[in-house]
Order: structure tokens, then C-alpha cells, then sequence
């Protein structure tokens, strides 16, 4: 069975609450990245977090997360495949959280963070780059 993607989020950080494993604090929610260097690209983000919740899998796969910018089609990140095994009930909310490091954006424009689940899409969400 495929994952349902409830909530895919790029922020700066996430924290899980010690005492209940079900909270889960985003920091630093990111929609757009603004350049103010110059000059303006590449733009280097020393830590980009991407929190992925799913719910409704059964079963194991292979997970990855990949960036890429829309127009040139070229992918600025892929991480490494995970194996990931579910395993519960359907109706469980899992939840993975993804630390980039270093990600260089060579140009303004829109890129797209992509869930990859055993080679489908299973979710995407843009980001913006501009000055």
C-alpha cells in the first residue's frame, strides 16, 4: 500500500517532545528562500530540515527525498535511500524527518522538495528562490 503524504514541511528545525512522542515542534517554517548576498546565487543553506507525516502503509519500501529546480530539471539534493519498514496499523501516523546539509541553490526560480517512495512521487511542495 502507498503512504499517504499528510503533511510535508521544509523548516529550519524539528524537535519531538522526550514525554510525548506524538508533538512534534516545527521551527522556522520555510515557504520562499531570499537571497541578499552578493552575488545573489548560488545560495548555500547551512541546514534545511523537510518533515514528512505519513499514515496508511503497510509494509517496507525504499525512501528518499530529492530537490530539484523546476525549469532546468536539475535535482540540487538527493539523500540517500532509506529502508523503511511500517508496521502497525494502517491508520498510524509515522513521521520522518530529513536534515540537509549544505544545500546549494545555483538560481533563482521554483524547486520542488520531492517524497520518493520504492520510485513514485508520493508527495511534492515548492520553494521559492529570489533576491
Amino acid at each position: 500500500m502507498e503512504p499517504e503524504v499528510r503533511y510535508l514541511l521544509a523548516c529550519d528545525e524539528v524537535r519531538t517532545n522526550p514525554d510525548n512522542y506524538q508533538r512534534i515542534d516545527v521551527f522556522g517554517l520555510i515557504t520562499m528562500i531570499r537571497s541578499i548576498a552578493d552575488p545573489p546565487f548560488p545560495v548555500v543553506r547551512p541546514v534545511l530540515c523537510a518533515l514528512v507525516i505519513f499514515t496508511g502503509v503497510q509494509g517496507n519500501g525504499e525512501l528518499l527525498l530529492r530537490i530539484f529546480h523546476d525549469q532546468a530539471g536539475r535535482v540540487v539534493f538527493r539523500s540517500s535511500p532509506r529502508e523503511v519498514r511500517f508496521v502497525g496499523a494502517s491508520e498510524a501516523v509515522l513521521g520522518i524527518v530529513f536534515r540537509i546539509r549544505d544545500c546549494s541553490f545555483p538560481m533563482a526560480g521554483l524547486y520542488w522538495i520531492e517524497v520518493v517512495f520504492t520510485g513514485s512521487v508520493i508527495a511534492r511542495q515548492k520553494i521559492w528562490l529570489t533576491t
